[in-house]
């Protein structure tokens, strides 16, 4: 749909956590923004060759953040 190969959508997913994390890290704000169960869940799944793959479930902003 958006034209990007699942590698590289796994990449940026994986760096936009790395910055909401960072962000957090340097906030003073108490309520930060909390990548993981907010924007998005690490999970896992078997592909036809019964292999573990990585995946993501993302709410409405974490796709926000990887589409944009």
């Amino acid at each position: 749909m958006f034209d990007k190969e699942h590698k590289n959508v796994l990449r940026d997913i994986r760096e936009a956590i790395e910055t909401i994390d960072r962000f957090d890290k340097d906030s003073k704000n108490i309520d930060n923004l909390k990548s993981e169960g907010i924007y998005f869940i690490e999970n896992v799944y078997r592909d036809k060759q019964n292999r573990t793959k990585p995946e993501y479930l993302l709410a409405k902003d974490g796709f926000t953040l990887v589409v944009n």
